[in-house]
């Protein structure tokens, strides 16, 4: 007796002393002793079998998964019920509770499968480059050199968008993890000094006459950029006068704002004075007359000059 006191709370034993002291047998009160049944769910059964109803029914609602309305509920469904029909009752929480005894089971199995079998698709992570050079003051956009990244589930680190600052070198890292797969995949960025553009004339010195027009982007030669590539078209050309000379000044910035020069000189020239007109004396020579059968006398043979002008 002592040892069965033990196995239950006071409010539960006095459930049971009382089916004893109301003249249950102990095969019935065995139908409601029950650990698991707290003393509110023994009473109800207590009651209905001190009432004479069948074993059987009473057997329907001794279930510690039932709240005491549920019971009370299929108590008095059962009452309009002969026992041949009972195996047809089946109460709403019984069902329930059978469909969650094999779905709890069955999810953690699926739970379990998924953890520890390998996924359908592998991870992927591809960068367009190993290594990369970016320019001194320049903008480092991480995403912008990541060629393919897939895997269902998983998750992507990337390296923090950054200014490059001063010359010099880092390894930035990329991570793709799902569960305990992890792929790493690694990017040197290599910061350079940004160098100033080439800007070259085909000629430091030109003549105009005064008053003349000309195109000064006739004298540009090259007017480049490392990373900016052809600057010819951003090129300013300004004139500059310094004491009595004049220049024309070419000036070209890329898109950090460094800046290269070149000058032009600019010579006016001298106005041409006429020539003056000089006559040229033309000799004529003294046509031949043809000789008389006699001699005459002896004549002046002087050569005669004519001066003519040329117009």
């Amino acid at each position: 007796m002592k040892d069965e006191k033990e196995k239950y709370t006071f409010l539960q034993y006095k459930e049971i002393s009382l089916g004893r002291a109301h003249g249950l047998s102990e095969e019935e009160i065995k139908l409601y002793a029950k650990p698991s049944l707290n003393y509110l769910q023994m009473q109800i059964i207590r009651e209905d079998l001190e009432r004479g109803t069948d074993h059987e029914k009473v057997r329907y609602i001794a279930k510690p998964w039932l709240s005491i309305e549920e019971m009370l509920d299929l108590q008095q469904e059962l009452t309009q019920k002969t026992v041949a029909e009972m195996p047809l009752l089946l109460h709403r929480s019984s069902i329930i509770f059978m469909v969650l005894c094999l779905l709890v089971p069955l999810c953690s199995g699926i739970y379990l499968l998924y953890r520890h079998i390998q996924p359908a698709d592998p991870l992927i992570l591809q960068l367009r480059e190993d290594a990369v050079t970016v320019i001194e003051g320049d903008i480092f956009e991480p995403s912008l050199y990541i060629a393919e990244s897939a895997g269902r589930g998983a998750k992507l680190q990337m390296p923090e968008r950054f200014t490059a600052e001063e010359p010099g070198t880092r390894l930035l890292v990329y991570r793709l993890s799902r569960g305990k797969e992890e792929l790493l995949r690694y990017l040197r960025v290599t910061t350079r000094e940004n160098e100033a553009p080439v800007l070259i004339l085909e000629t430091d010195e030109i003549t105009v006459q005064d008053g003349e027009e000309t195109d000064c982007y006739r004298y540009i030669a090259e007017a480049s950029d490392a990373e900016d590539g052809d600057l010819r078209t951003k090129v300013t050309c300004e004139v500059s006068a310094e004491e009595e000379d004049q220049y024309l000044v070419y000036s070209v910035s890329d898109h950090q704002g460094k800046r290269a020069e070149a000058r032009l000189r600019v010579v006016f020239a001298e106005e041409e004075q006429p020539v003056a007109y000089v006559p040229k004396a033309v000799y004529m020579p003294k046509p031949e007359v043809p000789l008389p059968e006699e001699i005459p006398q002896q004549e002046d043979l002087s050569l005669s000059l004519h001066f003519s002008m040329d117009s």
